[in-house]
């Protein structure tokens, strides 16, 4: 019998991998695509020797210490490039209006709506600096509610919206006030999102992918621990611990296992005994968002001798992957709580099952939504586990 298994080779499950085995437990990873990284997914491009990210793509070699120490173990320091958005960004309002601005600061509204646009900015960005978290109800009602209540104006609510949708790929109409207040917190404030410099998570970028990364996490492993194409259908708690079953027909038994998988997805498993029913009620009602990602590239960057940085943004959509089309994805980025659903249930929200224990970037305390953020939960769960695993041994000698 394993001490751990894990279900999922993204990069939770693989950073819960590293640190058990370095504890000494036995471990084996089930994932169900054929390639380890998740919804980290790099490809080459055609007719040159770049490649492109499909998913997650950025990291910050100064803020996020364990993408940090993976990229200089894995010798990947001469593969990092910066964001650079000088020049002007160009969007494009709802109603069509076509405005050139300097990325990083308000588009050249009018004053008015200028100044409308930086209250609610300034608001939202205090309120996730504030140590305590968010307020209980500020869950209660939604983030396009949230803003109109203090006198967010239309073009304010339409900018709102955009980061929404930049963000977690849903409308502003969709998720609590408190959530994306709570992902501003765990990601260094609103304006950290935003900002393409050394502040925030949008800083740099890797030559040759951000999958690099998850096969050299792979190999310190080692493959023969990882077992690619076998998507799991059921869990079942015993007294001893628990039995895994893949489509494949596997039977995996462990003290343990790690389930590092959105949780939006969880309802397709059959566990046995169900999950109580609290989980089940924040589980099944999480929500990926609609996001897709397009790649296109040129044999020169034409728009810089006009003055542009390449960055453009449009409020009528729509722009390649189509993440809910992926089987073993059903969305992007990291699910977001029901309307409610984050204050209520967060006593059992990524917290342990028994011998079942919960990974992901959706429960980052810190880098939510990032590459550091999955790493990070990945981490503390395989800590977790650990100390179950110690106070199971005490209790046997008692």
């Amino acid at each position: 019998m394993l001490d751990l298994l894990i279900i999922g080779a993204g990069f939770s499950g693989l950073q819960a991998a590293v640190t058990a085995q370095k504890a000494g437990l036995s471990i084996a990873i089930l994932e169900a695509r054929d390639r380890v990284g998740g919804k980290s997914w790099t490809v080459p491009l055609k007719n040159t020797n770049g490649k492109a990210d499909l998913g997650a793509a950025w990291v910050n070699d100064e803020l996020q210490p364990l993408v940090s120490s993976h990229i200089q173990r894995f010798g990947l320091t001469d593969q990092i490039e910066k964001q650079s958005l000088g020049h002007k960004a160009v969007m494009v309002s709802a109603d069509g209006e076509r405005i050139e601005f300097p990325f990083g600061i308000t588009p050249d509204f009018t004053a008015k709506e200028k100044k409308n646009l930086e209250m609610i900015r300034d608001h939202i960005q205090a309120e996730a600096l504030k140590p305590n978290g968010f307020r209980k109800e500020d869950d209660k009602i939604s983030l396009d509610q949230y803003v109109r209540n203090p006198g967010g104006g239309p073009k304010t609510l339409e900018m709102v919206n955009l980061w929404v949708r930049v963000m977690h790929g849903l409308e502003s109409t969709e998720e609590s006030a408190a959530w994306f207040i709570e992902y501003c917190r765990t990601n260094h404030g609103l304006l950290a999102i935003r900002a393409d410099d050394r502040t925030g998570g949008n800083y740099m970028r890797i030559k040759s992918g951000t999958q690099s990364l998850a096969r050299g996490i792979a190999d310190l492993i080692g493959h023969e621990n990882i077992h690619l194409s076998n998507p799991v259908s059921s869990i079942e708690q015993t007294k001893s611990g628990v039995i895994v079953i893949t489509k494949t027909g596997k039977a995996i038994k462990a003290k343990k296992i790690i389930i590092s998988m959105p949780s939006a997805m969880l309802k397709e498993l059959t566990f046995s005994p169900p999950l109580p029913q609290r989980a089940q009620e924040v589980y099944n009602n999480t929500k990926l968002g609609h996001y897709n990602k397009a790649i296109v590239f040129y044999t020169k960057p034409w728009w810089r001798d006009s003055g542009f940085n390449g960055f453009f943004m449009d409020f009528r959509g729509p722009a390649c992957v189509i993440w809910q089309n992926e089987e073993f994805s059903r969305g992007a980025l990291a699910p977001v709580t029901k309307i409610g659903h984050l204050a209520k249930y967060r006593d059992v929200y990524g917290k342990p099952v028994g011998n079942i224990h919960f990974v992901g970037t959706e429960y980052a305390t810190h880098w939510k939504g990032y590459l550091e953020g999955a790493l990070t939960s990945g981490h503390a769960g395989a800590k977790e586990v650990i100390e179950a695993l110690k106070d199971q041994a005490l209790q046997a000698k008692l």
